[in-house]
């Protein structure tokens, strides 16, 4: 999946490897730039951070996607998300410098995490269940969940 400028994202097939992909469907998701997507292992869903101050879980269902969740904060844009979908939680992480947790189901926020830099990625461990994110003053913090 391709998130784009405008909001779009768009799902690509490949085939024979990387030579060649095609489009295989576009879809309006948000209003502001997709800064970063995530997946469930299976594919059954794709998370979407934005920069217009929401993130969304979605339903892959074939050809067309299907918004499940929303998660938003007023004031702060979105950077980066994880999923954790074994344990029903979403890991969001916002240009206020805020690392939140996130519960799937009730879409209440579990618990919120401040640094001294904007968090510009996350990325998740899940088989040792921890979370990288990396800042914009170039560190990395690991936190065990």
């Amino acid at each position: 999946a391709l998130g784009l400028t405008n909001g779009n994202m768009s799902i690509i097939e490949f085939n024979n490897g990387m030579k060649k992909f095609e489009e295989k469907f576009l879809n309006r998701i948000h209003d502001g730039a997709i800064e970063d997507i995530d997946y469930e292992s299976v594919g059954k869903f794709i998370i979407t951070a934005s920069n217009d101050n929401s993130c969304k879980i979605l339903k892959n269902m074939g050809e067309k996607l299907s918004v499940v969740s929303i998660f938003s904060k007023e004031g702060a844009k979105f950077t980066s998300i994880s999923m954790f979908p074994l344990q029903n939680v979403v890991a969001t992480a916002y240009s206020n410098k805020k690392l939140l947790f996130w519960d799937c189901e009730s879409e209440r926020k579990i618990t919120e995490i401040s640094q001294d830099h904007k968090i510009n990625t996350i990325i998740s461990m899940k088989q040792k269940r921890i979370i990288v994110t990396g800042n914009s003053k170039g560190e990395l913090y690991f936190y065990r969940y």
